[in-house]
């Protein structure tokens, strides 16, 4: 269900590698950004300028004529060692109490704060700033049970013929299954497209997009920090084999794949999350996956 909107956003867990790492340097962007450190709804596309006028600042010790052309001079407020300590624990402490959730309340959620976390996601580095991406929110309840519907027929397909058995046991624990009703019962429905080139409805000229899975996972990484940021949660789901019958669920063009789907909501009152323990629990430390 699409709502009248600008022409760059609309409405309506098998993962690459790629697609997790960038998802994880979206997450680390987030967390570089709040610590203060300086290191489309298919409307939604940052509406940072991507060329300006010079800045009028008196201290700026660059002469004019010594910026890049089309570009502007950056002014970056620089935190004391102790506050970028502070905010980067307290994002830390934050995004220690996320979870992927499962199960999910009917109740809500106001469109301008599920607005505000897609703009946020949007602000995302891509390559050559083209943002490859559009994000489709899915609210209208026969869209979200039909891609419910194609994304359990075919999850029926990986679990007996595509997935390797490894997969299947390593996701028990979890309580992976085929049937996916957060998809249908979640109030939104995010379907993350990525998209490999666009072309200007004006022109008709094509416009390729460079490093799209890593630019759309750093994308996807912000915002699900952006989500829960504003009290809501998320889940990020693979749907293998039905990526075609969602865009046409959605009637999105042919240059865009679905890329990721993501509930958005808040947590049913007896919603539950894997126990973390020693088998499966959270990488906390670092010295296990940093290397410096």
């Amino acid at each position: 269900m699409s709502a009248s909107l600008p022409p760059q956003y609309s409405t309506i867990d098998s993962m690459s590698n790629t697609s997790k790492i960038g998802i994880c340097l979206g997450v680390a962007a987030a967390a570089v950004g709040a610590a203060g450190v300086f290191a489309a709804y298919q409307f939604f596309k940052s509406d940072r300028p991507r060329s300006g006028s010079l800045l009028a600042d008196p201290d700026n010790h660059l002469a004019e004529e010594e910026v890049l052309q089309g570009h502007e001079v950056f002014r970056h407020d620089r935190q004391t060692k102790a506050v970028m300590m502070a905010n980067a624990t307290k994002f830390l402490d934050l995004m220690n109490t996320r979870r992927s959730i499962r199960f999910y309340s009917k109740d809500d959620v106001p469109m301008d704060i599920i607005m505000a976390a897609v703009r946020t996601a949007c602000t995302a580095p891509s390559g050559a700033h083209l943002q490859p991406w559009t994000f489709v929110i899915v609210h209208n309840q026969k869209a979200k049970d039909k891609i419910r519907d194609v994304v359990e027929r075919e999850e029926q397909l990986n679990y007996d013929r595509r997935m390797r058995r490894s997969w299947v046991n390593d996701v028990a624990p979890m309580a992976f299954q085929v049937a996916k009703p957060y998809l249908s019962e979640a109030p939104y429905l995010i379907v993350m497209m990525k998209q490999s080139h666009r072309v200007d409805p004006t022109t008709g000229n094509r416009q390729e997009h460079y490093y799209v899975e890593q630019s759309c996972g750093i994308a996807a990484g912000m915002l699900i920090c952006a989500l829960h940021n504003a009290g809501l949660v998320t889940l990020t789901s693979t749907p293998m084999g039905a990526e075609s019958a969602i865009r046409n669920i959605l009637n999105r063009p042919s240059n865009e794949k679905v890329y990721l789907l993501m509930p958005v909501g808040y947590p049913s009152e007896d919603a539950t999350v894997p126990k973390r323990t020693s088998a499966n629990r959270r990488r906390a430390e670092a010295e296990t996956i940093v290397v410096v």
